[in-house]
């Protein structure tokens, strides 16, 4: 069973104590706003944010190809300060891809892994540590590709999905999920292409974004079209408070 520590960041005030949980796993349940760090046997982590005003509400919240945890802190612990879910940020690791089905590299190729699998154990944990009630998904390019894969992989994880210059890879040719999902996509993103196609930079062949509602068809999807590229030329802080008033509705 995996071990999990909590780690208090030194920007804190509230000190909270870790308690023997079942199994001897430590176990917080923090009564202010506070962030912390939660790390498994294998070394694999997420951390989160909790704000004061708590809904029970959950967004894990997923990095890009390349990225760390951080780049999806910086804009959704306010978020959730502003609308009181949890945000919980997962870290691919070690190379910062994802394995989403045919995408990304090294995730999918010489490091190949099974990422839905660590998502499926991040939301159980917050499940239990920190009370959820309800999980949503949120990625951006890879990380959207995870959330899209795993909700189709495993339909029970989440309810609700939003994803940003991001598309489905998932290797199935049907999903049976029948959550809401708003996709946001760049109108000229040069590596996810919105009419699909194959790219050499990951040596793989994206969908057209127009058939996500034929692949999944119990879904409600919702489109939106930004202007820019794959990561430029849109508001970010616009577009992930738009996403978060998708997840928590």
């Amino acid at each position: 069973m995996a071990t999990r520590t909590f780690r208090r960041w030194p920007i804190l005030a509230l000190l909270v104590g870790a308690l023997a949980g079942p199994g001897g796993l430590a176990t917080a349940r923090p009564a202010e706003a506070a962030s912390y760090a939660v790390r498994f046997a294998d070394g694999r982590y997420y951390t989160a944010h909790k704000p004061s005003r708590y809904t029970g509400i959950a967004v894990i919240a997923l990095h890009q190809r390349g990225g760390t945890w951080q780049d999806m802190a910086r804009y959704w612990s306010r978020l959730s300060d502003r609308y009181g879910f949890l945000a919980v940020y997962p870290q691919a690791s070690p190379d910062r891809s994802w394995n989403a089905g045919r995408c990304c590299p090294a995730a999918t190729t010489t490091m190949p892994r099974d990422d839905t699998a660590f998502l499926d154990r991040v939301q159980r944990d917050i499940r239990s540590r920190f009370g959820v009630r309800t999980v949503r998904f949120f990625g951006y390019s890879n990380g959207g590709m995870l959330a899209l894969a795993s909700v189709c992989e495993r339909p029970w994880m989440a309810a609700r999905v939003a994803v940003v210059a991001s598309g489905p890879t998932t290797l199935r040719s049907s999903c049976s999920w029948s959550g809401s999902a708003m996709v946001m996509h760049p109108r000229n993103d040069e590596h996810v292409p919105l009419l699909g196609g194959y790219r050499e930079w990951c040596a793989c062949t994206f969908r057209s974004l127009y058939t996500t509602p034929s692949l999944y068809p119990r879904a409600r999807i919702a489109g939106v079209l930004l202007p820019g590229g794959h990561s430029s030329g849109w508001d970010v802080a616009a577009t992930y408070d738009r996403a978060a008033r998708h997840l928590i509705a």
